[in-house]
């Protein structure tokens, strides 16, 4: 992917926003898109292969693309180099697919200890710098490979293809969007509308309804986290007509947060649209499908990736990104395996914990979802720190707790806190470990102040 496609991807909304334009382009194959069109290829190719390939041979490809990210990182990672030098790994004993247990597990602890650079590919000439939202407490910052978006665009086609759902949809995203300039915005590059979900209910669904009026004939898609839908599905039910909205959305995508069975049947009864999830790990190292509707049972794509399970916890190899690898990367997310073998190899699996929704009130008491404010904004702030978690006590205000990587900190940390456009004034304080349950997690959301706690600053 060119330096091109990184910018449109970071600036369509802002410099392309005419749905008659998105009309034209929409159109035209992912094949054929600059930027992406040689990644896309090779890698519906690649799931094209897979989906036909023997058990036998699927070992094999597995054992060879394994070898060769673990041997590339080992030659320009300084990172995983002294890691497999410290464990006395030789590359050459990895003979068999069972094999990759010799290769240390990495922990989102230890990349985030390491320095950047230090894990970043060295010969790595295009990449984007970014970093994972923190839903889970802990966030991080890596890079991604100029290959990355067409890989993902030909994964999630190869899903919608088995759903029964046409490529070029416009979607409409309820997600934690923080660059939007008004209650409603088109991405041309994407294809999709995005609607403000930091407003109150009422505002997302005119909104909403604008869509379709504007478009009489069209028929979309909806995507974003299943807290957001379902408030929004919810609402429709009290006095609004919906017949023209169940007539012409053809499916639901549901994504980044546990979506429990109610959620899904009243989504799905309102709409009259079948729900699919996907599981999409924010660091890019494994994505997988649901394999059948409300099953909650995931198929990983193999062309993406090697995924296990190890002590009931998700550990994934990312066959694509080389600028900054994820080799046998624990997750942290809590699974069930489903596997016909002795090894921790497996094709699908179920989640033993759903990421939770939880929320906070704004000034006019609107509920904005955690996963929203903090996954979706992408804070600069998740560079310097690890962990945060979030505390309100009114309406309006909240505290955060950070625990920084720097015994230094200052206000300036402040600024890198990306609120706008949402009624919420907070404070920052940094702590010197997070707080944890009785059972040793971290929970985002806090029910008290903890002791300890050094005060940075605070923006009303």
């Amino acid at each position: 992917m060119s330096k091109l496609a990184f910018y449109l991807k970071n600036n369509s909304r802002r410099i392309l926003r005419s749905p008659s334009v998105g009309y034209v382009l929409k159109n035209i194959p992912y094949s054929l898109r600059p930027g992406i069109a040689r990644s896309y290829i090779r890698e519906t190719k690649r799931l094209e292969k897979l989906d036909n390939m023997t058990k036998s041979d699927l070992t094999k490809w597995r054992l060879s693309e394994t070898k060769e990210i673990a041997s590339y990182a080992f030659q320009y990672s300084d990172f995983y180099r002294c890691l497999y030098r410290a464990n006395g790994l030789s590359l050459d004993s990895i003979q068999k697919l069972h094999d990759v247990r010799s290769l240390p597990i990495v922990t989102k602890g230890m990349l985030q200890s390491a320095s950047f650079n230090s894990v970043k590919c060295q010969n790595t000439k295009t990449s984007l710098r970014v970093n994972t939202g923190g839903t889970s407490g802990t966030p991080l910052s890596f890079s991604i490979s100029s290959n990355q978006l067409g890989v993902e665009w030909a994964n999630l086609h190869f899903f919608f293809k088995r759903w029964g759902l046409k490529w070029n949809t416009t979607r409409i995203c309820f997600v934690g969007q923080v660059n939007l300039r008004s209650d409603l915005e088109y991405d041309v590059i994407r294809d999709a509308y995005f609607i403000n979900t930091y407003k109150n209910i009422s505002q997302q669904i005119e909104s909403l309804l604008e869509i379709f009026h504007r478009n009489p004939n069209q028929a979309f898609i909806l995507h974003g986290y299943p807290s957001l839908v379902y408030e929004v599905v919810n609402e429709l039910n009290h006095g609004y007509e919906i017949e023209v909205l169940r007539e012409r959305i053809c499916g639901v995508l549901l994504c980044s947060e546990f979506a429990p069975l109610h959620i899904r049947n009243e989504i799905s009864a309102t709409l009259g649209s079948s729900c699919f999830c996907f599981y999409g790990h924010s660091e890019r190292a494994c994505i997988a499908q649901e394999t059948e509707e409300n099953s909650y049972i995931y198929e990983a794509s193999s062309s993406y990736g090697l995924t296990e399970s190890v002590e009931d916890e998700l550990v994934a190899t990312s066959f694509h990104n080389v600028a900054f690898p994820f080799i046998r990367y624990n997750t942290g997310d809590r699974i069930r395996a489903f596997s016909d073998s002795n090894t921790t190899i497996i094709d699908c699996f179920a989640f033993d914990e759903g990421r939770a929704s939880d929320f906070v009130l704004d000034l006019d008491k609107n509920k904005i979802q955690l996963t929203a404010l903090i996954f979706g904004r992408h804070h600069k702030i998740f560079e310097d720190i690890y962990s945060l978690q979030v505390l309100q006590e009114e309406p309006g205000l909240i505290s955060l707790y950070i625990v920084p990587k720097s015994h230094q900190v200052n206000s300036e940390l402040i600024d890198k806190l990306d609120f706008k456009n949402v009624g919420l004034g907070f404070t920052l304080y940094a702590l010197s470990q997070p707080v944890l349950t009785d059972s040793g997690k971290l929970k985002i959301k806090l029910d008290e102040a903890p002791s300890g706690a050094i005060f940075i600053g605070k923006r009303v």
